[in-house]
């Protein structure tokens, strides 16, 4: 139990020493200088053991990293206007714009959660030409080797009746 100066009453703090990993670019403030391990700190009035009171904070948790990802691929942190109901237009357009990228990486079979600026550089931004070959309109694509292989596999899910002429990918 703990209460802080100016707090009316105590509170529980539960705290967490976890092992850090390498690529945990992630954090918050630290509370100790400790490379090898990553502390946290809950404050909460629930009476659940320790363990229990952690595995329940840390799904909430997982927000974060869905706000973190509007800020930054979608710009949600940059759109507020004069109007309280343009804002919130705004902020509905994103969210269907996340939720449209999200059915994408599911539709495509996504290996792992790809950020919309991985998905923009990998899949979406493709260099293409529509010509002719005989009667038939192609689209010549930019790409070449396994870019150009999961492009193909992206692009058959939605249209599962294009076949590959060469260099080109073919319409009905």
């Amino acid at each position: 139990m703990f209460q802080a100066h100016g707090w009316k009453r105590s509170r529980r703090v539960v705290l967490i020493r976890q092992r850090a990993k390498d690529r945990d670019f992630v954090r918050g403030k630290e509370l100790f200088d400790d490379p090898a391990y990553l502390y946290q700190g809950i404050t909460t009035n629930s009476t659940d053991a320790p363990e229990d009171v952690w595995r329940f904070y840390r799904n909430h948790a997982e927000i974060e990293t869905k706000i973190r990802e509007l800020k930054w691929d979608y710009g949600i942190d940059g759109f507020a206007q004069k109007r309280f109901f343009a804002t919130e237009a705004a902020f509905r357009l994103v969210c269907v714009t996340y939720n449209l990228i999200s059915l994408l990486q599911e539709k495509i079979g996504q290996q792992g959660w790809q950020t919309l600026g991985t998905l923009r550089a990998q899949l979406l931004t493709c260099g293409a030409v529509v010509g002719g070959d005989g009667r038939k309109t192609v689209l010549r694509l930019s790409l070449a080797g396994p870019w150009r292989e999961r492009f193909e596999r992206a692009l058959s899910v939605f249209f599962p009746s294009t076949k590959d002429n060469c260099a080109a990918v073919g319409t009905s």
